[in-house]
């Protein structure tokens, strides 16, 4: 059964879903992104390594903290100092992520893989691809030279790790789906701050109300205490008496 904590309950399991959905929605993003890198023998950006790690981390923390969340075991203050902490893990991906494609315009961007955009201002989202000093070619995945070493041909790739930069203007849909991963991991960000308020307000509300609880118990200790004293009182005054007219029946 939920515990009953009020709108502070409510809104700490709205985060808690939430995040969850964004987080799925991120590891399978990024996810594809690698597998796709992978298989064109090319080590995915640590920008989209990092962003899968943390996103992994974040569905399991999610799914234990709401799980001791149901069963009432949930330690509130520890809960908002790690949530703290996936909230700094957000915002260093959303700033890594963001940093270079709040420069870019998608739209100027082919469906083809073997385009180039302007990473700047001043590009027009209508035309095609602009020749300019500050634009990026958009490496292949399958761009390789050929070396010559001791006297054999080895077919290696230019550069073994992507370049973030270069996978970011592989295509326009490469383009979007990397700003929404960027904006969902914005999502978490202000997403986990409320959840660390919660969690605070979870901890201070539910030490109140031990306090209050401790205060009623040891009342009402005090007051059974007291007619029992009483009864005692009572008893013992009727016995008394009693025995007193017996002494009188008797003489």
């Amino acid at each position: 059964m939920a515990p009953k904590l009020g709108a502070l309950g409510v809104t700490f399991v709205a985060m808690r879903v939430i995040q969850f959905v964004a987080f799925v929605t991120i590891v399978g993003m990024t996810a594809n992104f690698v597998n796709h890198i992978n298989t064109s023998d090319r080590d995915p950006p640590g920008e989209l390594v990092g962003t899968l790690v943390v996103a992994t981390a974040g569905i399991v923390y999610v799914v234990i903290t709401s799980i001791l969340y149901w069963d009432e075991i949930l330690p509130n203050l520890v809960s908002a100092g790690l949530d703290t902490l996936i909230l700094i893990a957000a915002i260093v991906v959303a700033v890594l992520l963001g940093r270079p494609l709040s420069k870019t315009n998608c739209d100027a961007l082919s469906f083809s893989s073997n385009s180039t955009v302007a990473l700047g201002s001043g590009l027009n989202s209508t035309s095609g691809p602009a020749a300019s000093s500050n634009t990026f070619a958009t490496t292949d995945y399958s761009s390789y030279y050929q070396r010559r070493d001791h006297g054999l041909n080895h077919t290696e790739p230019l550069n073994k790790t992507l370049s973030y930069l270069n996978f970011i203007v592989t295509d326009k849909s490469t383009c979007y789906q990397l700003k929404a991963v960027w904006g969902l991991a914005t999502a978490m960000a202000v997403t986990f701050a409320f959840s660390v308020l919660v969690c605070v307000g979870l901890w201070y509300r539910v030490r109140r109300e031990t306090r209050t609880d401790g205060g009623v118990k040891e009342v009402d200790a005090e007051a059974a205490a007291t007619k029992n004293v009483d009864a005692s009182s009572d008893s013992g005054e009727d016995d008394g008496g009693y025995r007193f007219r017996l002494g009188q029946n008797y003489h």
